[in-house]
């Protein structure tokens, strides 16, 4: 996943993701924005979650990558590191990422410990008898 660095937008200044998730309601992404980030967005997400530590954290405002990715994927949408991107948004993006990826993380889990289990687990039974 090559990223050309001219699509990078700026630093998103004075936002901080701490104070956004202190908020108790989480608005739901735009009509228009929730369809197309669910069959665009959220599969480049996936390839994206590859390539990062399985239990790293994501920051929307400060990850390059999913900022240019946003971007391209939302052009008439403000930048996620964007000064005019209210928080509501900013918000409801970091939900939508966070989601995907503990949806990301469950499948992962899933097939290591169907690996372990199915592989491992029964070579070992095998050899006792």
């Amino acid at each position: 996943m090559d990223l050309d660095d001219k699509a990078i937008p700026s630093k998103r200044k004075g936002i901080s993701m701490k104070n956004c998730r202190k908020s108790q309601s989480i608005r739901n992404l735009p009509r228009d924005v929730s369809k197309k980030f669910e069959h665009i967005f959220g599969p480049r997400l996936y390839q994206y979650f590859g390539l990062i530590r399985p239990w790293s954290t994501i920051e929307v405002t400060t990850n390059k990558y999913l900022c240019t990715l946003w971007g391209k994927a939302f052009p008439n949408q403000p930048a996620l590191d964007g000064a005019e991107t209210s928080i509501e948004l900013i918000r409801a993006v970091q939900n939508k990422v966070e989601g995907h990826l503990a949806n990301w993380r469950t499948k992962m889990t899933s097939a290591a410990l169907d690996f372990i289990t199915n592989m491992v687990f029964r070579d070992i039974t095998t050899d006792e008898e």
